[in-house]
């Protein structure tokens, strides 16, 4: 399964900042490495996400519910969402309207992970 290194995740964190507006440093290193570790996590050797939908939507939730970021952690976790599931060759398909509706519903929640996954689901082609 594709993964992203720590120091592209914090590349692609500090492009998108400083391209958008924001501070562009980790806040919590230690954060950040769990949160990058989180959809790729297994317990008695089976992985608790299987779908690269499902580990693409823990990765998204991750920023936003943790924040390892100084700042624009839900705009950095649609970016990685988005770049994973193209990596693994989901092919997504969404207009600008969308995306807000996505934006719109990060806000940590006890849904948020569902709410995500299924946002990714809606908007999947094959």
């Amino acid at each position: 399964m594709t993964r992203m290194t720590k120091a592209q995740v914090i590349a692609i964190h500090r492009d998108l900042q400083n391209s958008t507006g924001g501070n562009p440093d980790v806040r919590d290193d230690d954060m950040l490495d769990n949160v990058l570790a989180a959809p790729f996590q297994s317990r008695l050797n089976h992985e608790l996400y299987l779908t690269p939908q499902m580990k693409a939507a823990r990765l998204c939730c991750g920023f936003v519910c943790d924040s390892p970021m100084s700042a624009g952690n839900a705009k950095t976790g649609i970016h990685l969402m988005l770049i994973f599931l193209s990596l693994c060759d989901v092919n997504m398909h969404y207009s600008a309207d969308n995306l807000r509706s996505l934006v719109d519903m990060l806000k940590p929640s006890h849904h948020l992970y569902e709410d995500v996954l299924s946002w990714i689901l809606d908007h999947q082609f094959m």
